[in-house]
């Protein structure tokens, strides 16, 4: 379900390369759900679509966001 909603987040947003930053226990210490959640929102995006899931580890969403921002250039400090 997580997928799904980053997938529709994402195709409404319509850009074309993105950096989605998430904080959490179970994307950091999962040993497969980075993998499966690429796997699973790769299939909901088509190839049109190029994204890349970060792990923020700084326990803030609003972290998350800065980090996404940062690595695309859209923040300025």
């Amino acid at each position: 379900m997580v997928a799904a909603g980053i997938a529709a987040l994402l195709k409404k947003m319509n850009y074309k390369d993105v950096v989605v930053a998430i904080d959490g226990s179970v994307f950091r210490f999962h040993p497969h759900f980075p993998n499966i959640m690429k796997s699973r929102i790769s299939q909901l995006m088509g190839i049109d679509y190029k994204f890349d899931l970060m792990l923020s580890t700084d326990g803030s969403g609003r972290g998350a966001a800065l980090v996404a921002a940062t690595l695309l250039g859209q923040c300025a400090i």
